[in-house]
């Protein structure tokens, strides 16, 4: 037993529409397989009119299978499947038909194509203008001449000279707006520097007042204790004086007092 083997010779088949086209699949199985053709969305195909199918037997287990169609038509182009089933198992191979173009048909479409040009070309040349340009889609387009590079740079037209001399503006504008920007920025530092020299200064001399004003109060809480002092010491001099003074008078008078006791007991 074996189960069925299918094998397509052409997967890729084209043909044009009114035309004859013949579809071939090769089949090997045993015991001997059921065979048919079937469209890929699954409709199966029967003879009639415009199919004719067809089995050639090779041998005792090859059978060729042969799908022959008349006067394509449009519903015709699409895939096919030739089916093999026996009792062992089923298999299928795929063909895809697709429409090609017939040969008149196709020179016809390139003279319609050559016509088509040269009326393209008739309309463009009807468009030109004064100043070298042309109207292509409702566009205007300098008309350039490669062979004469000088001559074409020479003439330029209006636009060209306007576009030109907004480039140039716009250079210089782009110019100004940079130097500024430096100036800026150059005198953005300037200011903080001085800014930051100012503050420096101003704590400089705020500290120098706060240190000046505590000399000023210590030399004031000084001079009173130094008066106060001097004060005392004056007083404490003074007081010894007069007891001095006192002791001096106390002494004269015990002498005079003695000197005349002598002098009376004598």
């Amino acid at each position: 037993a074996v189960h069925p083997l299918v094998q397509v010779p052409n997967q890729l088949v084209g043909a044009p529409v009114l035309t004859d086209v013949t579809l071939i699949c090769n089949v090997e199985a045993s015991p001997k397989a059921i065979n048919y053709w079937q469209r890929e969305n699954g409709e199966m195909i029967i003879a009639g009119d415009r199919y004719a199918l067809t089995e050639k037997e090779n041998n005792m287990y090859a059978i060729e299978m042969i799908l022959h169609i008349k006067r394509l038509q449009s519903s015709d182009f699409g895939g096919y499947k030739c089916i093999s089933k026996n009792s062992i198992g089923d298999t299928e191979g795929t063909i895809r038909l697709y429409e090609m173009e017939r040969p008149g048909k196709k020179h016809s479409r390139l003279d319609e194509d050559d016509n088509e040009v040269t009326k393209q070309e008739a309309g463009l040349k009807d468009n030109r203008h004064e100043d070298g340009s042309r109207n292509q889609n409702g566009r205007l387009y300098k008309e350039r001449h490669p062979e004469h590079p000088a001559t074409s740079q020479g003439h330029r037209g209006p636009r060209t000279l306007a576009l030109a001399q907004n480039q140039g503006t716009m250079r210089l504008i782009g110019t100004f707006l940079l130097a500024l920007l430096v100036l800026l920025t150059a005198l953005a530092k300037t200011t903080t520097t001085t800014a930051t020299t100012t503050s420096a200064r101003t704590q400089i001399a705020r500290a120098t007042i706060s240190c000046q004003t505590m000399a000023g109060r210590q030399k004031e809480q000084k001079e009173p204790n130094e008066a106060s002092f001097s004060g005392d010491s004056k007083d404490t001099n003074t007081k010894a004086d007069a007891k001095d003074a006192d002791a001096e008078r106390s002494w004269g008078s015990w002498e005079r007092s003695t000197s005349w006791r002598r002098a009376f007991t004598a």
